[in-house]
């Protein structure tokens, strides 16, 4: 109605509207409440009126939106309820299941505090079967200690005496049958071994033979094709040069070319050795490389100067060392292993690398990286032994595995501090086989 009064203040009303019919050159916007005279006439207004609305008065409006409004706020009503009765339901529902976890939770402890006495229990006895069975073990042992004097007594008792029992004689005479046969079985068994460690030495020098025989083979393929490349030059030169040129000229070309065919049929042969020297070099190579696997399988546990060592594992010595300076006694040996323990984690972290690339002599060489921040933190903490220890790893895992950073064994010279030659390792398993049937002998 506000709006209808403002358009009639404007002079934009009903009326006006009316009135402007009569112009058609005002496109002026007017506006005004439509009434039951409009809705039932025949006029475009009323024919609008009626297909898009119905007649109502204000009240029957004010009704029918009172009406609504009962209804909506019935309709709340009854879905408030609703979602409290829900609610309600939900509540109970937690707190019967809260009952239930609680139950299990009581369950649960009692079963785990059941399962920890019966596995302590399991544990005791375990332990109780052990400490018997190392106790019997001791006890057998000792029995059989006792049981080897009595023998050698009865054995020195039996040549004392001047009159042997026969039965007696031949027992101790097949006891001393089988100790005899056990010795030269062991001394086979070693004999054996000594063989293959000499076929081993064998073909490692048979290896170098082959590798220097493919080196003289490619330097001498290497003049053939010189000398091959000449002739072809010559060739060419006396082709240009004896175009028009005598008879003889052309017969010393026609035996430079023959040359030339029997100088490249040498070449293909040479060739074909040498690839047949690669295929076999090859193999040398891999049963090489397999015998150095068995050579470190064999040595794994030398003391010797020929031994395994583990390259890219950090040294803990220096850490204890550097820990019992800075630590009081009690505390130094826990110190030391945490600290080993953080850098050996961070040698294995593919994300830390302080490790550059400088040219020597016009060759790269790998160096460490002496600004690395936490390499010069580790020197000013711990001091030059621990830092020359973490580099000294750093290098060795770069060199023997930088991709996967985890230390691998090596046969090594401790002496020199260098890569053992497998000759090395042969020679060093050979004294050990020495060794063992020298004292064998001398305990026969």
């Amino acid at each position: 109605m506000a709006f209808a009064r403002e358009f009639e203040l404007d002079k934009h009303g009903k009326q006006e509207w009316y009135s402007s019919l009569k112009d058609e050159s005002d496109d002026n916007l007017y506006a005004w409440i439509a009434g039951k005279e409009e809705y039932d006439s025949n006029s475009i207004v009323g024919n609008y009126l009626r297909r898009n609305g119905d007649l109502k008065t204000i009240s029957e409006i004010q009704n029918e939106s009172r009406r609504e409004n009962s209804q909506l706020f019935s309709n709340l009503i009854n879905e408030l309820e609703s979602k409290y009765k829900e609610c309600e339901e939900m509540e109970k529902m937690i707190s019967k299941t809260e009952v239930v976890m609680v139950n299990v939770m009581k369950e649960k402890e009692e079963m785990l505090a059941m399962q920890n006495k019966e596995w302590e229990m399991i544990c005791q006895e375990a332990c109780k079967q052990v400490e018997t069975i190392l106790s019997e073990q001791e006890t057998s042992k000792q029995q059989l200690d006792d049981h080897k004097n009595n023998l050698k007594l009865r054995e020195d008792e039996i040549r004392q005496r001047e009159k042997l029992n026969e039965s007696e004689k031949m027992k101790l005479d097949f006891q001393k049958e089988m100790n005899e046969r056990a010795i030269l079985a062991q001394k086979k068994a070693y004999e054996t071994m000594m063989k293959l460690a000499d076929e081993q030495k064998r073909e490692m020098e048979h290896a170098l033979e082959k590798i220097i025989a493919l080196e003289r083979e490619l330097d001498r393929k290497q003049a053939l094709e010189l000398e091959i490349e000449k002739l072809k030059g010559s060739i060419e030169v006396r082709r240009h040069m004896n175009e028009e040129g005598d008879l003889a000229a052309k017969n010393k070309l026609a035996s430079i070319e023959e040359e030339l065919k029997e100088k490249q049929g040498e070449l293909y042969y040479l060739e074909s050795m040498n690839n047949e020297l690669i295929v076999k070099n090859r193999h040398d190579n891999d049963q090489v490389q397999e015998a150095r696997k068995e050579m470190i399988n064999g040595l794994k546990d030398s003391r010797a100067n020929i031994c395994v060592k583990r390259m890219g594992e950090l040294d803990s010595k220096p850490f204890i060392r550097a820990a019992k300076l800075k630590y009081p006694k009690e505390e130094a040996s826990d110190k030391a292993l945490e600290l080993c323990t953080l850098w050996d984690y961070h040698l294995r972290d593919p994300h830390w690398y302080p490790i550059k690339v400088i040219k020597n002599g016009g060759k790269d060489v790998w160096v460490i990286n002496e600004e690395d921040e936490k390499l010069v933190g580790l020197k000013n903490e711990c001091g030059d032994e621990v830092y020359n220890a973490v580099t000294t790893a750093l290098m060795e895992l770069n060199e023997y595995n930088s991709s996967r950073r985890f230390p691998v064994p090596e046969l090594w010279n401790t002496k020199e501090k260098r890569r053992a030659e497998l000759k090395e390792g042969v020679d060093q398993i050979l004294k050990q086989l020495r060794s063992l049937k020298n004292r064998q002998g001398s305990s026969a």
